[in-house]
């Protein structure tokens, strides 16, 4: 049994209170962690906010720029053991995650960390001084403590939430997803191994209680000042029900993603499809950036034929990682429905991929992801609005170009990110990310009348 510990205010913790499984029914890895105390709990109330206010932003970049050099060190003691018990628990493969951690270590870069400050708050001087904006001078405060509920299904999405509560000097409290009880709890213990004094260090918590544990849920959400909630439906509902009148509420809920593929792309199709790959196995299609349809126009089967052969290449680059035997059903299931109705199928030996194309979208049973897409015939991309709306957070266009004319139709329709083909799980700083700048929203904006 692995004992992973849990971060009270930068000291680590272990025991054996909670016990959790992972894998296959041959191969369990058990993960013991220790319960969370009433002292704890008054601790983590007690971190030195003021500590974080007094550190200034570019203090903040440069501790985060040293945790991303260490985790990007081969020779960093913690990182194969991280690598190994993040596959271990998420179910990734090795090649997925070592992915997972290349995009870490980019967001933690100097040049990353201050872009994003820049372009959320338009000017990172407002964090330390008060700047003069018409008749007022501004100022941006830390909103106090942010507590951040994690999915777990994407590494570096945790990681992004983390980060934000520190650009905006709040106190961090992270509560980990069972989805992944490794990867925050191994990156507060980096903020250790870079110094274990650092107000960073010394006021960050990572903790992880059971959804059904109201009462502890309750008792923090009781002192926080911002939530991050990530998740599904129930977990962000959850969050929203509970929170108390005042709290910032910062909500990144189920989205799904979407290609659309005009005619133009068929005159170098197998480079589309080899992009269209991409977004698809992203960590096996559990982001809500992962394309659920594709909308093409042209031939489909000369398409899916193409795709096809790009996923099998995919697989060989990126994996599939174990998943439990009723997500394979349900990826079944959707194979034989779909042929039942007639529609075409292609599928990898086992579940490694699955494309269904099909001429009416009502005929889809529900989405069983895995790396699964359903393909419609359009004669234009326009016919594809009908089928977009709040619930499509990106969409991927090829050729890009085609974009120009959509965009307008798109974000109107709740589209937040229109990107390039096999671009979907990365993002361009300075963007804004599920239609806002979270970093304008996890501080208070103050004036003083010149």
């Amino acid at each position: 049994m692995e004992k992973i510990p849990f971060i009270i205010c930068g000291e680590q913790k272990t025991g054996e209170h909670q016990v959790l499984e992972f894998g296959p029914k041959e191969n369990r890895t058990k993960i013991c962690l220790p319960e969370i105390t009433e002292s704890d709990i008054r601790q983590i109330n007690k971190s030195d906010m003021q500590a974080m206010h007094e550190l200034s932003i570019d203090e903040i970049i440069s501790f985060y720029s040293k945790v991303g050099r260490l985790w990007n060190s081969t020779t960093y003691e913690k990182r194969e053991e991280l690598v190994d018990l993040t596959c271990a628990v998420t179910g990734y493969s090795k090649e997925m995650v070592e992915l997972g951690m290349k995009q870490i270590c980019g967001v933690l870069t100097k040049e990353y960390l201050e872009a994003t400050v820049q372009s959320d708050l338009g000017d990172k001087r407002l964090l330390d001084e008060w700047i003069t904006r018409a008749e007022s001078s501004v100022h941006c405060q830390p909103r106090g403590k942010a507590l951040h509920i994690l999915a777990g299904n994407v590494p570096v999405v945790g990681i992004t939430s983390i980060l934000r509560g520190s650009l905006t000097k709040n106190v961090n409290i992270v509560k980990m997803s069972n989805r992944d009880v490794i990867t925050p709890s191994y990156f507060a213990q980096a903020f250790y191994d870079i110094d274990p004094e650092h107000p960073i260090t010394k006021t960050t918590s990572v903790i992880y209680w059971p959804h059904t544990n109201q009462e502890m849920f309750s008792k923090i959400l009781s002192f926080v000042n911002v939530v991050c909630t990530w998740g599904g439906h129930d977990a962000v509902q959850e969050t929203r029900r509970n929170a108390p009148q005042g709290v910032e509420l910062l909500e990144f809920g189920p989205r799904r993603g979407m290609h659309l593929i005009g005619k133009e792309a068929f005159s170098e199709l197998n480079k589309t499809t080899i992009k269209a790959a991409h977004d698809l196995t992203l960590f096996d299609q559990e982001c809500c950036y992962s394309p659920q349809m594709s909308f093409v126009e042209g031939d489909v089967n000369k398409y899916a034929e193409s795709f096809a052969k790009s996923l099998e290449e995919e697989n060989a680059r990126l994996p599939k990682g174990y998943g439990d035997p009723k997500f394979h059903a349900n990826i079944t299931n959707a194979r034989m429905y779909s042929k039942f109705r007639g529609h075409k199928v292609h599928t990898s030996a086992k579940t490694e991929w699955t494309i269904i194309v099909a001429d009416n979208i009502e005929d889809f049973p529900t989405h069983p992801l895995g790396r699964t897409i359903f393909i419609v015939p359009v004669k234009d991309l326009i016919e594809s609005l009908v089928h977009i709306g709040p619930e499509t957070q990106v969409v991927a266009i090829e050729p890009y170009e085609r974009s120009v004319d959509l965009r307008e139709h798109l974000t109107l329709r709740g589209v937040d990110r229109i990107t390039h083909l096999g671009k979907m799980g990365y993002f361009a700083v300075g963007a804004p990310h599920e239609g806002m700048y979270p970093l304008s929203r996890m501080v208070r904006w103050v004036k003083m009348r010149q």
